[in-house]
């Protein structure tokens, strides 16, 4: 550059000089922020104790704010290739990717996997060695609990810009990957009970309270009440809280594997023999003050593929959340205890 300067100089002065300058500026940031191209790299999965990663390859193309391409990315026994949409920002120099789906990373194979919708945002950042694109992939609220996001650092290859051309006009997104289908958990047969408002200020609705006495019906309900009362339980928390209501969610917290279950309060079944996804089941329960504490438990039916029957518990006291991991098997059910603080009890 320097070079340039110099043998124009006798031809274009000083004040040429400064333009070009000026001009040369404001032209290398324009050129620096595209995100044309390939671009390589490890996507690592942040869970504890695992070492699961991704081997990946973001081909993007880039018009105005608008990106668009193609993910594609290494996993067990497939490559796999998803086409992506997403928005450039020119201030921040960051990628925004929609939703798309990715497999989850306890999938057994790619084929017989579990599809989760997950976003990107990447950073560009550029050096005199290389540029890169460093963020993540994360999922979309509806699995926040159960998939942890995917840091990625991607590295550009120049070696094949040429081979990323910009189309006249921004093509139709291309069929998608079959994503998996939440299950809906088993209906309970119950008899509804006026539901409770939620602390005010929350969006949250608010879902009626179904408990089914015991004896009510034959068959099923009745086989896995009996089940239920010869199990020892496992005590593994006591938990005070502020609300008479609290919502309720379970999720499979290993593998999604099979695990079913039915769900009891104080010995009265609230859910029947429901299989725990990565959506979970999701329930609203009033406790009982006039108790000394009310028992919730988990009742395994199974074991999965991968023993214990696990599960992660979100409790939701008003504003107040709690993560409880729940384990049972066979021989005993998974039980925490609840009370309300300050609560006149027996």
């Amino acid at each position: 550059m320097l070079y340039i300067i110099l043998q124009c100089h006798e031809s274009i002065g000083m004040r040429g000089i400064a333009l070009f300058c000026f001009l040369l500026i404001l032209l290398l940031p324009a050129v620096a922020q595209q995100v044309n191209g390939h671009w390589y790299g490890v996507g690592k999965v942040q869970y504890p104790r695992q070492s699961n990663s991704y081997l990946s390859e973001l081909v993007l193309r880039q018009q105005g704010t608008r990106v668009w391409g193609d993910f594609i990315y290494y996993f067990k026994d497939s490559i796999l290739q998803v086409p992506i949409r997403g928005r450039y920002n020119n201030t921040t120099r960051s990628v925004q990717l929609q939703p798309f789906p990715v497999v989850y990373f306890q999938s057994m194979s790619a084929s017989r996997g579990l599809y989760i919708r997950m976003e990107g945002y990447f950073r560009l950042v550029a050096s005199k060695t290389e540029s890169s694109l460093q963020g993540m992939l994360f999922s979309i609220p509806a699995y926040r609990y159960m998939v942890p996001d995917i840091n990625f650092k991607l590295v550009k290859s120049n070696d094949t810009l040429p081979l990323v051309k910009e189309p006249d006009t921004i093509p139709q997104p291309v069929k998608k990957v079959t994503v998996y289908k939440n299950i809906s958990p088993a209906k309970p047969i119950a008899k509804p009970v006026t539901p409770t408002p939620i602390v005010p200020g929350t969006t949250a609705k608010t879902v009626p309270l179904t408990i089914t006495e015991f004896p009510v019906v034959a068959g099923a309900q009745i086989s896995s009440y009996n089940l239920f009362k010869e199990r020892s339980k496992d005590v593994s928390r006591v938990l005070e809280v502020d609300n008479d209501t609290l919502r309720l969610e379970l999720f499979d917290n290993g593998q999604i594997d099979g695990d079913s279950v039915s769900v009891f309060l104080n010995n009265r079944l609230l859910l029947d023999k429901s299989m725990l996804d990565i959506s979970g089941l999701k329930l609203t329960i009033r406790i009982d003050t006039s108790l000394a504490y009310d028992e919730l438990a988990m009742f395994a039916h199974n074991l999965g593929n991968f023993p214990p029957n696990s599960a992660l518990l979100v409790l939701y006291d008003g504003k107040k959340r709690y993560e409880i991991f729940l384990n049972s098997t066979l021989n005993s059910t998974a039980t925490i205890r609840i009370r309300k603080r300050s609560a006149v009890r027996k």
